[in-house]
């Protein structure tokens, strides 16, 4: 990356952020040889523990976003907050929008971002979160940023019930999946068709990912889905058979839909949160009870 170096904008258009785990993230983008161009403002929070107004977290989102000489935007933490401004951003002049980086709530910015502009983002590690995740995904993230995504090496995970399906290829959608649940009706939306959901969530019991799962079946958003991947589904405190019940509630809703589903992909709220390219076209091979994801087209700065 330093024979490169990337012009990156970092954003807080959430929740407030530490700024300490913050700085430690600027710190390993500086090592790689990154420029820094703006850092994300620590600003007052309210009840809802927003990083300030909506306005002052839209216009920090759309000035960085339409920096057409910048390659990516880092958001420094998801939490809550893009759903209340996401409709007001407007990008409709800018002629290349940079590469966004972020999870959990910001599922809302990059499926808007894919929705509106055919815009690819990458789903992986917030800012505040570099620190703690280990060399396989901070590799992972340079080959990426690099232009190498198809040397990107996942590891595998598992085929979550019935028989063994056949590969898979389509378009990933990484998500969290409340927050893809809230984008139903929306403008932000995306197509489903076609794509391999991958899903994450953090504090949902059973019962209530099985609302959103139906709600979105209800709304006919998954139709033609590929197949689902189970990334991290935590729950605080966490029961023994908590994993077991999630996965027995997306195996009864996606197997009379006659879709695939497999789990234990590494990506979500802990460690290792491996990064995900949010439209890529992508292939699953099945081995047996094992599965590989594999990247099949770049992604482009």
């Amino acid at each position: 990356m330093k024979e490169n170096s990337l012009r990156i904008r970092t954003v807080a258009p959430s929740g407030q952020f530490s700024w300490e785990n913050y700085q430690k993230g600027v710190l390993w983008l500086r090592d790689l040889g990154a420029e820094i161009v703006s850092e994300a403002k620590l600003r007052s929070s309210d009840m809802l523990n927003l990083n300030g107004s909506d306005q002052e977290r839209l216009d920090e989102l759309q000035e960085a976003l339409c920096d057409e000489s910048c390659d990516v935007v880092w958001v420094a933490r998801g939490g809550y907050g893009l759903i209340r401004i996401i409709e007001r951003l407007d990008l409709s002049h800018v002629r290349k929008i940079p590469l966004v980086i972020g999870f959990s709530d910001v599922t809302v910015l990059l499926a808007h971002l894919w929705t509106r502009y055919y815009r690819t983002s990458l789903h992986g590690p917030i800012l505040t979160r570099l620190s703690q995740e280990p060399e396989s995904v901070l590799q992972a993230l340079q080959l990426i940023l690099n232009k190498q995504s198809q040397m990107v090496s996942y590891p595998k995970f598992f085929v979550a019930c019935g028989d063994s399906p056949k590969n898979i290829e389509g378009n990933v959608i990484p998500a969290n999946l409340c927050m893809l649940q809230h984008l139903i009706g929306t403008p932000s939306m995306p197509n489903l068709e076609n794509s391999i959901l991958f899903f994450e969530e953090v504090n949902e019991h059973p019962y209530q990912i099985d609302r959103m799962l139906t709600h979105l079946q209800m709304s006919n958003s998954l139709d033609g889905v590929k197949g689902v991947v189970l990334g991290y589904f935590m729950q605080t405190p966490e029961t023994d058979n908590f994993q077991d019940e999630v996965k027995q509630v997306f195996c009864a809703k996606f197997s009379s839909l006659n879709i695939p589903v497999f789990s234990g992909f590494a990506f979500g709220h802990k460690s290792p949160n491996w990064p995900l390219p949010f439209g890529a076209q992508v292939v699953i091979e099945v081995n047996g009870q094992e599965a590989q994801l594999f990247i099949r087209e770049e992604v482009l700065l």
